[in-house]
């Protein structure tokens, strides 16, 4: 495989894993936040350009290691304070995926509505149990 295609394999895995705010972000919400154009981001993604030294500049600032963008080695995480908040967040996003992952009823996912009541019912049960104990 050609090294620009496995770049920007690794971009797109980056993108579709960076969890901000529990949200997954859209190649227009990641170029937002890299002040860059949605283009550009799919450009890299599809491996029609290079990624640029500034958005791998970027990248590291955010907390993404552009040593793993480039090679493949080491975490996606980079060893600075923002890649420790990154990974700890991703962490803490992971396990609330979880719920996702259980809340399937028929193949369907949460967007149905049955799916959504149950969650809800979970997460109110569990709201009304942290208050009860802390009375």
């Amino acid at each position: 495989m050609e090294l620009k295609q496995e770049i920007s394999e690794r971009l797109r895995f980056i993108r579709e894993n960076l969890i901000v705010k529990g949200i997954r972000l859209s190649a227009a919400q990641f170029a937002d936040m890299f002040d860059t154009s949605e283009d550009k981001i799919r450009n890299y993604e599809n491996a029609r350009s290079n990624v640029s030294i500034e958005l791998l500049i970027l990248l590291y600032r955010h907390g993404i290691n552009p040593i793993f963008l480039l090679t493949g080695e080491g975490s996606w995480f980079a060893e600075n304070k923002a890649g420790k908040q990154l990974a700890s967040d991703f962490k803490t996003s992971k396990n609330a995926g979880l719920i996702t992952n259980l809340v399937k009823i028929d193949g369907s996912s949460l967007a149905d509505r049955k799916a959504v009541r149950i969650v809800n019912a979970a997460a109110g049960d569990i709201k009304a149990s942290i208050k009860s104990k802390k009375k």
